[in-house]
């Protein structure tokens, strides 16, 4: 299903990016215009429930964007990425806390927004189901936590791109689990049985990038 998908949004990528239309400036737009972009992000995550506390891991995402105008104000976009995101611990020997682990989750993201300009600044939201294509715990002792995983999970995601050049811009984002990402009510983690089986886990991150518009 995933390969499918996949397949399709590389077909709507190619068509998206065949007929974009240059802009004089980034999101300035004409009704019925296709457009692409590229973007590259700096993401600081954390998983709650874990019992860690912050966005203590830090990765990143590569994602190609293409998107169909609706009016000179509004869009409707698509997107195909990689991401990793995850959480890490360390030592607490003031609590007698030595349950360490740095866990990798990387997924293939599927992405679907509805976009708004206003004052020149695209505002956006959406949904992202994501595939997992591995989860690594690289400091515990859980070396099947990726059985403990769902493979199809989805972010709910909030974001703003700023345009800084013809041909460029800045983006802030915020992403959340729609729903837990594990399969039960609890998971291994750093050697320990952890995550509150009232509350699952779920994945929690904030990023900021770079966009090229083309």
């Amino acid at each position: 299903m995933m390969k499918r998908l996949s397949t399709l949004f590389v077909i709507i990528f190619l068509i998206g990016s065949t007929n974009s239309q240059s802009n004089k400036y980034p999101f300035e737009w004409n009704k019925g215009q296709f457009y692409f972009n590229a973007n590259l992000q700096l993401l600081a995550s954390q998983i709650d429930g874990d019992n860690a506390v912050g966005y203590n891991k830090i990765a990143g995402k590569v994602a190609f964007n293409t998107g169909l105008t609706l009016n000179e104000t509004e869009s409707l976009e698509m997107s195909i990425g990689v991401a990793e995101r995850g959480s890490r611990k360390g030592t607490d020997p003031e609590n007698l806390d030595f349950n360490i682990f740095h866990i990798r989750i990387r997924t293939l993201d599927l992405g679907f927004y509805y976009n708004r300009i206003w004052k020149g600044i695209d505002f956006y939201g959406g949904i992202v189901p994501t595939y997992l294509l591995s989860v690594d715990d690289m400091e515990g002792l859980n070396p099947n936590i990726q059985e403990d995983y769902r493979e199809l999970g989805c972010l709910l995601e909030l974001g703003i791109k700023h345009p800084i050049h013809r041909n460029w811009s800045v983006s802030l984002n915020g992403t959340y689990s729609a729903f837990s990402m594990i399969k039960g009510d609890r998971i291994t983690i750093g050697g320990n049985t952890s995550i509150n089986p009232s509350s699952g886990a779920y994945s929690n991150s904030i990023g900021v990038g770079i966009v090229y518009h083309p």
